[in-house]
């Protein structure tokens, strides 16, 4: 995804007007956002807890790992895309799901 200026969303290097340059600053945040959202959700779903624990616990492992959240978020998303590929391909096997 390429921003208003035409920088690539997660290099989120300003560009020179700084007008467009404020624009990218909260689309990059936005996107980091949606994204930390997204795997709230999925800590949710996956652990059966409330957004605030699932929050909090995602909060620690980013801290403890000294990492941006963001960057934990989009790890985590990553590696739940991976595992869904995994299960089509056992599903297309015929394979019992689990």
């Amino acid at each position: 995804m390429s921003l208003q200026c035409g920088i690539p969303a997660k290099t989120a290097v300003p560009c020179r007007c700084r007008a467009i340059c404020n624009a990218c600053r909260r689309r990059v945040a936005l996107a980091a956002g949606r994204e930390i959202s997204m795997a709230v959700g999925l800590l949710m779903a996956r652990f059966q807890s409330d957004r605030d624990t699932a929050f909090d616990v995602l909060r620690d492992h980013a801290r403890s790992r000294r990492r941006k959240i963001n960057e934990i978020a989009e790890d985590l998303l990553k590696a739940e895309e991976t595992l869904n590929a995994f299960k089509q391909a056992f599903a297309e096997r015929g394979r019992p799901k689990g």
